[in-house]
């Protein structure tokens, strides 16, 4: 009798982490904050969902509009089922958001070229060959000359608002943001001279 409790009692400890992290939840879209997040209501209640593995451009960013109306399309008003894994600082189910018709939303978002692959946060290789279809065929933000990830650009705005703080911050596509003053920024390439409106 031991022997099977404490059986019983190892499995439920190996297990309890799959099953924490395994829940679904199925409800209605009932907003699109943007590109990546959005509520569903299930249960008398809202759940606010961070799409897992993928970072879309931010609101005020290139793309950002175009990224949350092309989820509006797709999501808004349906019944969807939400695979989620965790809760993340800010409180949100990160989870990955199924369509009625069966399609994976958030891969749906990356193929269409209208968010990264977060690599920083996801193991998903298939995000990542997703993302790099979209950018060959210059899909969403891939039709900008120099889209700026989500993240770098989050960080450029971050900086930007620390008030009298000099500082430079070159980026991947050669251009360098230079701030004086919360209000003060330009962008401009390396060597030539730069210029405050």
């Amino acid at each position: 009798m031991r022997v099977s409790a404490c059986l019983a009692l190892c499995l439920l400890l190996i297990l309890l982490p799959v099953l924490v992290c395994a829940t679904t939840i199925t409800g209605k879209v009932v907003k699109v904050v943007d590109g990546d997040t959005l509520d569903v209501f299930q249960d008398r209640q809202t759940v606010r969902i961070r799409l897992n593995g993928i970072d879309a451009p931010e609101s005020g960013q290139a793309y950002g509009k175009k990224a949350k109306q092309f989820v509006l399309e797709l999501a808004a008003q349906k019944m969807v089922k939400v695979e989620v894994f965790e809760k993340d600082r800010y409180g949100r189910s990160v989870g990955d958001v199924i369509l009625p018709d069966g399609r994976n939303l958030n891969r749906e978002i990356v193929k269409a070229g209208y968010a990264w692959w977060f690599r920083k946060y996801s193991q998903d290789q298939s995000l990542g060959r997703l993302e790099e279809e979209a950018r060959l065929a210059r899909r969403g933000l891939w039709q900008d000359r120099n889209p700026v990830a989500p993240w770098d650009w989050r960080k450029m705005k971050r900086h930007s608002n620390q008030p009298n703080k000099d500082f430079s911050e070159e980026t991947k596509n050669g251009l360098k943001s230079t701030s004086l003053t919360r209000k003060a920024t330009d962008f401009s390439m390396p060597g030539f001279p730069v210029a405050f409106s």
